[in-house]
């Protein structure tokens, strides 16, 4: 999958050439942003990106310990652990695996504190990073609903509504894709997946 990020980042979403098509635009845009700042080719750009996305997450992994399980013991182990993973290579690959887990923590770290106007924006960019991020919602949704004090369900849906309404940004994302892919005349998702992926 690293080469078809790198091939989005450098050349863009194409009918003539699907197959990568599926995947979100929020990597590639981040590797061609960078590769426009920095010198050097496009990737030494993803590198960068990768890296400093991976430091978000575990930074942000470090304190979501802190606010959400109210544990700064576990904190550093949590941290060290994910980073040690026989797996983590990945995180420095030019992969979507760092962005989403960054935007991902994002929105349980803010989501955690009741931050719905930060927490969202998490969830918005983790579903244009893969499109299973637009099932955030309904996580989103039951932290919302969790931190609430209230004890009537009704007095909560409503609370929930009225404060974490802007959560509704997180499926929007891949609404945006299906309409930046069709405005680009590029199949159906579900074709490419039959068509190309097999």
């Amino acid at each position: 999958d690293a080469v078809h990020y790198l091939n989005l980042a450098e050349n863009g979403y194409r009918a003539s050439y699907p197959g990568p098509t599926v995947f979100g635009v929020l990597t590639p845009f981040s590797f061609r942003a960078f590769d426009a700042l920095l010198p050097g080719g496009l990737d030494l750009a993803a590198m960068v990106v990768e890296t400093l996305a991976f430091a978000v997450a575990l930074t942000l992994l470090y304190r979501l310990c802190e606010v959400y399980f109210g544990d700064v013991e576990l904190a550093p182990w949590a941290v060290a652990t994910l980073a040690m993973m026989p797996l983590s290579f990945l995180f420095a690959a030019p992969l979507s695996e760092s962005i989403y887990l960054a935007c991902v923590l994002g929105l349980f770290y803010f989501g955690a504190q009741g931050r719905w106007p930060a927490a969202a924006p998490g969830g918005l960019l983790a579903t244009l990073a893969r499109s299973q991020g637009a099932i955030l919602i309904v996580v989103a949704a039951a932290l919302l609903l969790e931190r609430q004090q209230v004890t009537s369900w009704k007095t909560r849906l409503i609370d929930g509504l009225r404060r974490g309404w802007v959560l509704a940004l997180i499926p929007l994302g891949a609404v945006a894709f299906t309409l930046y892919r069709q405005q680009l005349g590029l199949p159906p998702v579900d074709k490419i997946y039959a068509d190309y992926s097999y």
